[in-house]
């Protein structure tokens, strides 16, 4: 999960002669809309990738066409490779498509969390401590992946492990995370605690045996 930015510079000037300036906020758009073939025509479509932008920022006024303008996303995979082939084709399709309307684009990445990869053997245990507490309803070890960035993947490059999420969702209608309004169900915490607790102590027993 890499962050990136793409700043357009250009001439700025008065809005109702658009002829003797570079509208940056138009170039804007084209790059927005030309990266969406980032991925749906120059990544192999079984690959999982995703090329969002989150924020656009160009000018303040009613009646100037802005210099500047900055755009930021996030690029998501589950390849390093990938994430690198992502981005280089991000920013070579940000210059032409600011190029068109005579302005300049430069892309700059900031990497982020690596991919997260659970280890089967350690799923498996946290199965088996679950089914211990809980019973065997409600444990999903084979959950669909997720773009999701996370820094316990970090973690899982160097040792096995495994990352579980309780499920903290309200249920139906519930708001998608980073929604304004999302809430999480906190009678589910004890349960989490419980599940970690008994799963650290599993864990020990194996190590010692």
């Amino acid at each position: 999960a890499d962050n990136f930015e793409v700043e357009l510079h250009g001439e700025g000037g008065h809005a109702a002669a658009p002829h003797r300036a570079n509208d940056l906020v138009l170039a804007s758009a084209a790059v927005v809309v030309s990266a969406q073939a980032v991925v749906s025509r120059f990544t192999d479509p079984v690959e999982a990738a995703v090329v969002s932008f989150a924020s656009v920022e160009a000018g303040g006024n009613y009646n100037v066409l802005p210099s500047r303008a900055l755009l930021r996303g996030t690029i998501r995979s589950y390849s390093e490779e990938l994430q690198r082939f992502l981005f280089e084709r991000l920013e070579e399709t940000a210059r032409h498509a600011a190029a068109m309307y005579g302005a300049r684009a430069a892309a700059r990445r900031f990497e982020g969390y690596p991919p997260l990869v659970n280890h089967a053997r350690e799923v498996e245990l946290g199965r088996e401590v679950y089914a211990g507490l809980f019973g065997e309803d409600g444990f999903e070890g084979d959950h669909p992946p997720l773009m999701f960035g996370e820094d316990f993947g970090y973690y899982l490059k160097e040792r096995p492990g495994a990352f579980f999420m309780i499920g903290a969702s309200p249920g139906e209608g519930a708001r998608p995370l980073h929604n304004v309004e999302v809430e999480f169900d906190e009678a589910v915490l004890p349960m989490g605690a419980a599940f970690l607790a008994a799963l650290a102590a599993a864990r020990a027993g194996r190590s010692e045996g």
